[in-house]
């Protein structure tokens, strides 16, 4: 029932209840109708059938729908870092210094300059380092030898032995064959004997200025067999 025809009914009760008000009163005696009243109570009375009435006839109309949320997204998956190598530090090269070779012949270091007044430079010997001798055998050692000084060599210039296996039969002194100036050479010879037992020896002998001082050296090995 809509709600035109509910209105429409609580008027026509309205006037039903004045009718019947209006024929059981005397006209004399009648008093004034409180219409305030009236409008309050119909009014009332529409309201209490409009609600039966909506509690007999629920209403159809259809809730609206949840508004449906949105599915959180799976969380992003953190790309795992690409590791970058550490590359070693380059390292400077190294150049090798070339050393001089000489193109032909044996090599032998430039002569020391002399650092005084007397200084020496051996020229030759008789007999060349590892010289084999038989046990016992005689044989002279001559070292050839170069005043390359400032100071000319007298006679008191000597060979003296120094260390090593003594070879001399003699005595442990050699002189020089003679005086030898600046440039000059000077022999000293050794009167000596080979070992009597096999192997290799090796005598030191030292050049023995006229102030009793050592300023050069020589040397020889032989091998007995």
């Amino acid at each position: 029932m809509s709600l035109s025809k509910h209105f429409m009914g609580g008027i026509s009760l309205f006037v039903c209840f004045m009718l019947i008000a209006g024929c059981n009163t005397p006209a004399a005696q009648a008093p004034t109708p409180d219409l305030d009243a009236i409008r309050t109570q119909s009014a009332q009375t529409v309201v209490a059938n409009l609600t039966v009435q909506a509690a007999q006839n629920p209403s159809s109309t259809p809730l609206p729908a949840a508004v449906a949320t949105d599915t959180p997204l799976p969380p992003t998956e953190t790309l795992a870092a690409t590791e970058i190598p550490v590359l070693p530090t380059p390292t400077a090269p190294v150049f090798m210094t070339a050393t001089k070779v000489p193109s032909s012949g044996s090599y032998y270091p430039a002569p020391t300059k002399p650092t005084g007044p007397d200084a020496a430079q051996l020229v030759s010997q008789k007999f060349e380092q590892s010289s084999v001798f038989s046990p016992g055998e005689d044989f002279d050692m001559v070292w050839t030898i170069k005043n390359v000084g400032t100071k000319r060599w007298n006679l008191d210039y000597y060979l003296k032995y120094e260390s090593g296996t003594q070879f001399d039969k003699k005595n442990t002194i050699a002189y020089p064959n003679h005086s030898a100036n600046i440039g000059q050479t000077a022999d000293f010879l050794i009167d000596c004997v080979a070992p009597t037992t096999p192997g290799s020896y090796t005598t030191y002998w030292s050049l023995i200025n006229d102030n009793g001082a050592a300023f050069y050296s020589v040397y020889l090995n032989i091998v007995v067999k």
